[in-house]
Order: C-alpha cells, then sequence, then structure tokens
C-alpha cells in the first residue's frame, strides 16, 4: 500500500514541470524539500537503469530540484551585490559548486551505465528515449549551475563560460542526431531553449570574464530574459529567502 501511494505521488512530480515553472517564475521549489527527498528515494527500484524510477533518474530529479532556488538567491546576489555579505556570498558559491559536482558526479555513474548497458532498439521508447531524456537533463543543469557560479566568481570565469558553451553546443548536436525516437526528440526539442538562451548570451559573458567580482545585473538579466524567465528580481520583496 505505502509503496503504490508513493509511486502515486511520484508520478505526479514527475510528469510536471514544477522545476522549471518555479525557475521561471523566480520561485524556489518545493521539491527540494527533506521530505520530498525521502519520497523520491523511497521510489528507486533496484536493477533499473533509466527507467523514471532508477536510481540514476531519481538521483538527478533530486539535482535539478535545487537549481530554482539557486537562481533565485543568484539573482539577488547579482542585483544586490553592494549590499550582499561576504559570508551570504560564499555560502551561496559554496552551494552552487556542490550542485555543480553533484551533477558532473552523476554523469561519470551515467557514462558508466550506459558503457554496461547492452544495446537496445531506438524504438524501444521505454529505455533508449529515456537515457536521451536524462543526458540532455544532466546537461541543462550542468549549464545553468556553471553560469550562475561564474556570474558570482571572477577566478575561472572565461573557463566556466567556455564549458557553458560546449555543454550547450553538446545538448545542441545531440538534438540535431536524435530524429529517429519522437519521445526523446521532444523531450531534447524543449530542453534545448537552455542551450539556445546560453549560446544566445555567450559573448555577453566572454566580454565579462576580465572582470572583477560580480558581474553586472544587465548581464544575467539578459541570460534569464532570453531563457524566457518570467518573473526577475527587484532586490526586495520578491527575494526575502
Amino acid at each position: 500500500m505505502y509503496d503504490s501511494l508513493v509511486y502515486f505521488r511520484f508520478r505526479i512530480v514527475a510528469y510536471i514541470p514544477q522545476c522549471a515553472e518555479t525557475l521561471l517564475n523566480n520561485e524556489t521549489c518545493f521539491l527540494e524539500e527533506p521530505a520530498w527527498t525521502e519520497i523520491f528515494k523511497s521510489a528507486i527500484v533496484p536493477g533499473e537503469t533509466f527507467a523514471d524510477r532508477s536510481s540514476l533518474n531519481i538521483e538527478l530529479m533530486m539535482i535539478k530540484c535545487r537549481v530554482p532556488s539557486l537562481a533565485k538567491r543568484t539573482n539577488h546576489a547579482v542585483v544586490t551585490q553592494t549590499a550582499i555579505s561576504s559570508e551570504c556570498l560564499a555560502n551561496l558559491i559554496a552551494d552552487i559548486r556542490t550542485l555543480r559536482s553533484s551533477v558532473m558526479s552523476w554523469r561519470r555513474k551515467f557514462n558508466i551505465a550506459l558503457i554496461s548497458k547492452e544495446d537496445c532498439s531506438p524504438y524501444d521508447t521505454l529505455d533508449y528515449a529515456k537515457r536521451y531524456e536524462v543526458f540532455g537533463l544532466s546537461l541543462v543543469v550542468n549549464i545553468m549551475t556553471t553560469r550562475l557560479l561564474l556570474c558570482l566568481e571572477p577566478n575561472g570565469r572565461a573557463y566556466l563560460e567556455e564549458e557553458v558553451h560546449n555543454l550547450a553546443l553538446e545538448l545542441k548536436d545531440t538534438q540535431r542526431l536524435i530524429t529517429d525516437n519522437r519521445r526523446a526528440a521532444l523531450f531534447l526539442a524543449q530542453k534545448a531553449k537552455f542551450a539556445d538562451a546560453a549560446i544566445a548570451t555567450h559573448d555577453i559573458f566572454v566580454e565579462a570574464a576580465g572582470n572583477r567580482g560580480i558581474v553586472e545585473p544587465w548581464m544575467l538579466e539578459k541570460f534569464f530574459t532570453v531563457l524566457g524567465r518570467r518573473k526577475g528580481c527587484d532586490g526586495q520583496a520578491c527575494c526575502e529567502l
């Protein structure tokens, strides 16, 4: 009974773009709360590799749920950079680095699983498509966390922006290659907007590579605008964290 309830609740959140909506609305995602983390973990089915309830997929879901709050905090830090305390800034940078490390670690696990898994037909939507769905999502999370980090951290900014650009190109290349599976193609088409926004604003952040301190607010705002964000940061009412 409990497992059925957990699976029912998991299926509800798995197919609602909750994280994307909160990101676009400059909000935090309730799915990162500890109670939901436990629900996600309890839904794992041992032995699954790329399916919705595999440990790989659910680990990535938990990582993804933390992106909106980091984007909100970063937006606030960039807008109020002259007033933000060094301690608050250091904590935010540490949190972004931690999440970025998590998705990079996830990518290594995915690569190992990919080469260990037997080949399957591109028309097997329950396996083949999921490989590309989770891979594409990991690229989106990596793009976002790396771009947020370089907005705050001047050291290595040029390198980090080059990484953002390469990740975006990788996502676009993957999208172009996947034409034989409609489910995977649709999912990657939806995620391509993150790559498009990163590529469209690449030159802006390349120019900011030599700047010390936090980037100018209009730079991050431009990225969010191209991404299609509906709400921004006013530095006051919207930023109570």
